[in-house]
């Protein structure tokens, strides 16, 4: 029986070997879990790619603005006739709005040519503008689209800073969450333990006598509840871990977290609490939803903008200088004021329903983003002021919670000395244990409070500074 025990005292001591020889995912402290994340984890990747898409879509609106080439040629040759020959060639080119630079070239030859399409020999270039005077002057649908893709562009990257505050806010509280269930582990599994030692030595006690039979029954039901204890926080532990590896990913691959905690919750709270100054000192308006909600105003005063324009109405015009050549038989011509065309277009809607309406309907989702903004701005300012007086008292109730561990160990130390002195009961004893138990858990809780909190100013400042 001693050698089957002995087997597999080894078979296990080498297995644990092996384990810890297979880990692979391990976190060595919090700065590099977070580190981690903002490098690795799909979502953060993800959110990255909403300032190259906002890059895209605003290259492609100035796009509208490229160097526009057409050209046409139509052609009737019937018999032994050329009745015509008509082509045009033409580069335009938008300047600021609705105003345009052009330069082409028309060919019209024919013996049955439509007059106005007849042109010298050599064709006819031209050089000219066109531009609108009223609507259109200042703010067109081209130069509409370029304003709006730039405003959203910074909504967009307003959103992608949004995103990523909320996944190292929420993976933080999951690595701290994991930190407190491995510290409840550890601390069920000492004062299990305990319990077994405890139990031990008084069965041994009351098989000579020393102690009553009762004694081993009380400390018995004792070690059942720390097992059941310790076996409740290896689930809970479990689930954290489980939690933790979702968040973990290496070389595009995701397994279970096979590594322990290398730091405990309180080296975390101590460098926590040394930055509580500089925590003192936020200020709740960097928050990207602030700039988020201001972005969207201006977007839409920008839409505002473009609506009034449509009220006015439409006069566009052009003017094109032609080729002019003393030599018919020549293709070198020159440009001349004394030859050209010119054209002009109004037009305008009588009532106006259209433009007057959507302008008043943009005014008002400018006041309900104004309101949004002011509703945000307050909400975050409160819980800003709230959250740092909550810090403060935390680490007042940490200090506390600290001395009545100190206080409490001490009952404790004495109880287990009056009890071996036969001048105790292991009930009092037990008593005393479960009060350190307690007094233990609420050291933890209060600093897992603590660091929920001081993470908590850090989300709501928004600038994505969680490292320590």
């Amino acid at each position: 029986m001693q050698f089957y025990k002995v087997v597999i005292f080894f078979s296990c001591l080498i297995a644990g070997k092996f384990f810890l020889i297979a880990q692979t995912n391990t976190i060595k402290n919090y700065n590099t879990f977070i580190n981690l994340i903002e490098t690795e984890y799909p979502q953060i990747n993800s959110s990255n790619n909403l300032s190259t898409i906002a890059i895209a879509n605003k290259m492609a609106s100035k796009g509208m603005y490229d160097t526009y080439l057409e050209g046409d040629i139509s052609n009737k040759f019937y018999g032994t006739r050329n009745y015509y020959t008509v082509a045009n060639a033409e580069v335009k080119q938008q300047l600021f709005a609705g105003q345009f630079f052009k330069a082409g070239y028309e060919y019209g030859q024919g013996t049955l040519i439509n007059p106005e399409d007849a042109r010298p020999t050599y064709g006819l270039a031209y050089v000219g503008i066109e531009a609108s005077l009223l609507q259109g002057m200042f703010i067109d649908k081209k130069r509409f689209e370029v304003l709006k893709s730039i405003q959203y562009e910074k909504i967009l990257n307003n959103e992608k800073q949004i995103e990523i505050n909320d996944i190292l806010y929420m993976a933080s509280n999951s690595y701290v969450d994991w930190l407190k269930e491995y510290q409840l582990l550890k601390l069920n599994e000492t004062f299990a333990q305990q319990a077994l030692k405890r139990y031990l030595a008084l069965k041994i006690a009351s098989d000579i006598g020393e102690r009553p039979a009762i004694d081993t029954i009380e400390a018995s039901i004792l070690y059942q509840t720390r097992n059941i204890e310790t076996t409740t926080s290896k689930i809970n532990f479990a689930k954290s871990n489980a939690q933790l590896s979702n968040l973990i990913w290496q070389a595009n691959t995701n397994s279970l977290l096979n590594s322990l905690p290398e730091e405990d919750i309180e080296s975390l709270f101590l460098m926590c609490s040394k930055n509580i100054i500089e925590l003192k000192t936020i200020n709740p308006t960097a928050n990207p939803y602030i700039a988020f909600y201001t972005n969207k105003v201006l977007l839409l005063k920008i839409e505002k903008r473009f609506k009034t324009e449509l009220l006015k109405p439409k006069l566009d015009v052009k003017y094109n200088f032609l080729g002019y050549s003393n030599n018919g038989d020549s293709f070198a011509a020159q440009l001349s004021p004394n030859n050209y065309n010119w054209g002009a277009k109004f037009s305008m809607p009588l009532l106006l329903r259209t433009s007057r309406n959507e302008l008043k309907a943009t005014n008002f989702y400018i006041k309900n983003a104004g309101n949004d903004l002011l509703t945000k701005s307050a909400e975050l300012h409160n819980k800003t002021e709230v959250t740092k007086t909550n810090l403060i008292n935390l680490l007042q109730q940490y200090q506390s919670a600290k001395q009545m561990l100190v206080s409490t160990q001490l009952l404790f130390d004495a109880e287990k000395l009056k009890f071996e002195n036969g001048e105790s009961s292991l009930f009092l004893v037990n008593s005393r244990e479960n009060k350190i138990i307690e007094a233990q858990i609420k050291l933890l809780e209060a600093q897992v409070k603590y660091l929920q909190t001081y993470f908590y100013l850090i989300y709501l400042q928004g600038a994505i500074n969680y490292k320590l």
